[in-house]
């Protein structure tokens, strides 16, 4: 959790390259693979864009801030969906 901690916190950009790098999956898979896949990736970029701009805000208003309850919400949120997205990719979904 430290890891993650030190990886996230505080570092706005990481947070968007995390986001850009599930927006190229977004572009591929909208466009050579199943629409549904594609939806979730979609839905995962925009909230961890909305996380990166979350991130910058705290940064920006807090920055000594020592106690973030609010990544309690917003890492399980993230980490399942994002999970979720990732194993969409490699499993057929019928439909």
């Amino acid at each position: 959790m430290s890891f993650l901690a030190s990886l996230l916190v505080g570092k706005p950009l990481t947070i968007f390259w995390i986001a850009v790098a599930f927006f190229i999956a977004y572009l591929i898979v909208r466009n050579f693979s199943h629409k549904r896949r594609a939806k979730y990736l979609g839905i995962t970029t925009i909230l961890w864009l909305l996380y990166a701009a979350w991130e910058f805000l705290i940064k920006i208003k807090t920055p000594d801030a020592d106690i973030r309850v609010d990544l309690l919400v917003i890492w399980p949120i993230l980490f399942i969906l994002s999970l979720f997205s990732i194993i969409l990719l490699f499993f057929k979904c019928e439909k």
